[in-house]
């Protein structure tokens, strides 16, 4: 039940007034919504559970430069993929145009077209594995015997390359960044 008084704030713009409301993102991803909490009234609590740093050995994303051109799909997972990947891949050759790309998230669609890509399939409504699996793009027909690399962190959710696989394709993982 609220009080009087949180009325007063939520109709002043404030509706997180007098809360503190911890931010467990990295370090380094946490201003954005460190500051929509702000506006919104609440005092932003940073405790970072998470590190992001680059792959002890960048040789795999070196050799996979050199190899991309065999894939019809790359898919990175988040902007920390597009950011690792890319930042390791394109110095060593450029993106090959025959390679169309994919991601989930409208955070991982800025990242990539922050880095030139205009073309990115992403679903538009439900940022998970499964609303992209549900896009045309990722249907039996269209992916039966295309090669698909996806990009992550270490570990991560395997719905996606199953899935694929199960629907025919030949999918490859590549570690770009660690947790």
């Amino acid at each position: 039940k609220s009080s009087p008084g949180s009325k007063v704030r939520s109709m002043a713009g404030q509706p997180l007034a007098g809360r503190s409301v911890v931010v467990t993102r990295p370090a380094g991803q946490a201003d954005a919504l460190c500051a929509a909490l702000a506006a919104l009234g609440a005092e932003p609590l940073r405790f970072p559970l998470l590190t992001i740093a680059p792959v002890a050995d960048p040789a795999p994303l070196v050799a996979m430069a050199q190899r991309l051109a065999d894939f019809s799909l790359a898919f990175f997972v988040s902007p920390n993929a597009v950011q690792f990947a890319l930042d390791a891949m394109l110095p060593v050759a450029p993106w090959p145009a025959s390679t169309r790309v994919a991601t989930v998230g409208k955070g991982s669609e800025a990242a990539l077209a922050a880095r030139g890509f205009a073309d990115v399939i992403a679903p538009q409504h439900g940022f998970d594995s499964e609303a992209v699996l549900a896009l045309p793009a990722f249907q039996p027909a269209a992916v039966a015997g295309r090669r698909v690399l996806i990009l992550r962190g270490d570990g991560g959710r395997d719905l996606l390359g199953d899935t694929l696989r199960a629907r025919g394709a030949l999918v490859e993982y590549l570690t770009c960044y660690h947790r």
